[in-house]
């Protein structure tokens, strides 16, 4: 990473070259332009998500410590094509956003033939930098057999981690689908039965009528 001379227009040069375009802001100074190589960064975002730690190296200056504060897209290519950086102090909590996870599986839905809808993809929270989780993660099959929906503080959140909406805050819920299917199936079996006997009790009249004649 190194600082950028190159803005307006003329960042597109800069993605051309492989680079990527970010600023870096801080608490305590100026914001700092810089820009970056994009296959690394791309590859860190893949591999951590927006709740990542970076250590940026700008420079001849001292490494410090941040987190992706927001990005740019392409509006074509869903690329990203420009990065904001804020800057920790490692004494200083920070407010993130983080991933809420579903692991395992859950017995009870699988058998029911339910289906996890997650309405809540990101939690916000309060930590010092040490104590940043990237996600918080609910195991399924810990699921109870009759549960309809999975609270925040169904979770594992460890203790050092504040988070910032109610621990009553519904994360998922458990839609019950088998059984509306099953009805369907059993509706159009009984329609199909009764055609059935209709198409034999006609069948019956019609010999009936071929008899006597």
């Amino acid at each position: 990473m190194s600082k950028r001379t190159v803005f307006g227009k003329a960042v597109r040069s800069l993605r051309r070259a492989g680079k990527l375009p970010a600023i870096v802001y801080c608490s305590s100074s100026d914001p700092v332009a810089v820009e970056l190589e994009f296959r690394p960064f791309q590859y860190l975002l893949t591999r951590y998500g927006h709740s990542g730690l970076f250590e940026l190296n700008i420079g001849d200056d001292q490494p410090v410590k941040a987190f992706i504060q927001s990005l740019a897209y392409d509006a074509q290519t869903d690329a990203v094509i420009h990065v904001d950086f804020c800057t920790v102090s490692k004494d200083e909590k920070m407010t993130i956003e983080i991933p809420a996870r579903f692991v395992g599986e859950s017995l009870a839905i699988k058998d029911r033939g339910d289906v996890l809808v997650q309405h809540i993809n990101n939690i916000k929270i309060e930590c010092l930098p040490d104590n940043l989780i990237h996600e918080i993660v609910f195991d399924l099959s810990s699921l109870a057999p009759l549960a309809d929906s999975i609270h925040l503080k169904d979770f594992n959140i460890p203790a050092n981690i504040h988070v910032l909406i109610s621990l009553d805050t519904v994360v998922a819920t458990i839609e019950k689908v088998k059984a509306e299917k099953a009805d369907s199936v059993i509706a159009k079996t009984e329609k199909d039965a009764i055609a059935d006997i209709k198409v034999v009790v006609k069948d019956k009249k019609v010999k009936d009528v071929e008899a006597k004649t």
